[in-house]
């Protein structure tokens, strides 16, 4: 038998080792590769990447910090035209007016109106929603038959008045009533009811579909809603005229002083002091006559009028 030595074991073992195959390989008699040995890295140095990884990302961070977000704005809703001009735009692209209507037809038996002025009103209100209605343009001395009449429905009513207000005949619910109130409403309900009433005079009933179209709940619910709006600040500004102001009136007084014509610079601005010493209007205040003017009892400091001529 023979022997090994122990410098051959030595050059066994270390030379079995040497190619890559573990103790177990050895033992076993199969291979298995051996672990990889770690990359020899500084500590320092490994280190010394790490904290410039992390200086770099800090940075980064800051300048985004640093740098102003973009600010989405609230974009306004679309606003619809004004319904004055659509309703130009509309009478315009209308075809010609028809041929005048047959003298046989019926015509309603209107109320008669000593205010000539208030009937041409009243008129020029019906012969728009007529012509938003039918899309024809008639004259504005156009008389509605009683069969013209008798088709008008609440729901034309309701989609004009939407038109007048809102801009559009069909508004949404976020929509803002920003080109009337509901006072012109009411007076429009008044205007188209007047023509109407010739025909029916009791309120809108809807299971016969007869009635008056503008006392209808559709007509009548719509206005409280723009009514609720108005109160709420969602509806069009007020323009109701108001008082000068004591500042105000001395700006105005200001402004005429400092006009080179002569009428700016004497004559109006001696009328404003006038109408405001009499406490009176303008139509007042011009039909004062000198020989009216006095001294006043009770201030003695101020003049006063004995009549007006």
């Amino acid at each position: 038998m023979l022997r090994t030595t122990g410098n051959n074991r030595g050059r066994g073992r270390g030379t079995n080792r040497g190619r890559g195959e573990s103790a177990a390989s050895l033992a076993f008699g199969v291979a298995f590769p051996a672990a990889a040995e770690p990359m020899d890295v500084d500590p320092p140095q490994q280190q010394e990447q790490h904290q410039q990884q992390q200086h770099q990302q800090q940075h980064q961070q800051q300048q985004q910090q640093q740098q102003p977000q973009p600010q989405l704005q609230e974009q306004p809703p679309p606003a619809h035209p004004d319904p004055r001009q659509q309703q130009e735009e509309l009478e315009h692209g209308l075809p010609d007016p028809p041929p005048p209507p047959p003298e046989g037809r019926d015509l309603p038996p209107l109320r008669r109106m000593d205010d000539e002025k208030q009937f041409r009103s009243y008129q020029s209100t019906m012969v728009h929603f007529m012509r938003w209605k039918d899309r024809i343009n008639y004259p504005m001395d156009y008389i509605f038959s009683i069969q013209d009449l008798s088709r008008v429905v609440p729901r034309d009513v309701y989609r004009w008045l939407c038109f007048k207000v809102y801009g559009t005949d069909e508004p949404g619910h976020d929509e803002k009533p920003i080109y009337g109130t509901s006072n012109s409403m009411m007076s429009y309900k008044k205007h188209i009811s007047y023509f109407v009433t010739a025909v029916n005079i009791t309120a809108w009933n809807e299971l016969t579909k007869t009635g008056n179209p503008t006392r209808s709940q559709l007509v009548n619910d719509l206005i409280d809603l723009v009514k609720k709006k108005e109160c709420r600040g969602a509806g069009k500004d007020s323009q109701a005229d108001r008082e000068f102001s004591r500042e105000e009136f001395k700006q105005v007084l200001d402004i005429l002083s400092s006009s080179d014509d002569f009428d700016r610079r004497y004559r109006y601005t001696t009328m404003l002091k006038f109408m405001v010493h009499l406490i009176a209007r303008g139509d007042d205040a011009s039909h004062v006559f000198a020989s009216t003017l006095a001294v006043s009892v009770q201030y003695p400091w101020t003049l006063t009028t004995t009549t007006f001529g």
